[in-house]
């Protein structure tokens, strides 16, 4: 929800945006082995996003009072304590971060992203790299802006497919590139260690 949800102020509902249509199904279907039935889920698909509402009070008000998670816009939001200390959830946060915010660069300098305005999510996300011992770093960028937005990078082919074979991203085209990246390492293995 970090990422690509909303809390609205009336709390009826919580609404997910992607354009990805594979993570809008993950999302709904999430919700429905949760016991949300199919009268309360709402797809409306136009050309740029896919807007997935799941009209139910009750699950608003979980995200926000449980897992912290503010109405409106979401700024500072941090990853709570209970998803830190299980290894599994914190699995799923870096899969949920990288899916909704990632980017997979593959010309030049070939890296995984992860963008945001919020630096302390990005270090939460860095943390728990550094425990499937994935090494990452935020940079900040203030290039033409009033508020800087942060960077997560992730390098080298080891770190890339410790990425890939742990996290296990759910969005396929950024899955692909990413073994994209790491077929074309195996092809020109004196580039392996190119930033």
């Amino acid at each position: 929800i970090k990422g690509d949800g909303h809390i609205p102020q009336n709390f009826w509902n919580i609404t997910f945006v992607n354009n990805n249509k594979t993570l809008i199904n993950h999302v709904r279907d999430f919700f429905k082995l949760l016991g949300i039935k199919q009268s309360q889920i709402t797809l409306i698909k136009r050309e740029d996003a896919n807007f997935l509402i799941i009209r139910s009070s009750i699950l608003a008000h979980i995200f926000n009072k449980i897992l912290d998670v503010p109405i409106g816009k979401k700024n500072e939001l941090g990853i709570p304590d209970f998803i830190l200390s299980n290894i599994t959830l914190s699995i799923a946060a870096v899969r949920g971060a990288f899916d909704a915010e990632g980017s997979v660069t593959f010309t030049g300098s070939r890296r995984i992203s992860i963008t945001s305005n919020s630096q302390q999510w990005l270090f939460q996300i860095k943390q728990i790299l550094e425990k499937l011992r994935i090494e990452s770093r935020v940079t900040e960028d203030r290039s033409k802006r009033e508020i800087p937005i942060y960077r997560l990078l992730i390098f080298h082919k080891l770190n890339l497919k410790r990425f890939l074979d742990i996290i296990k991203p759910l969005h396929p085209k950024r899955k692909e590139k990413l073994k994209k990246i790491l077929n074309n390492y195996t092809k020109n293995p004196q580039r392996s260690f190119h930033k």
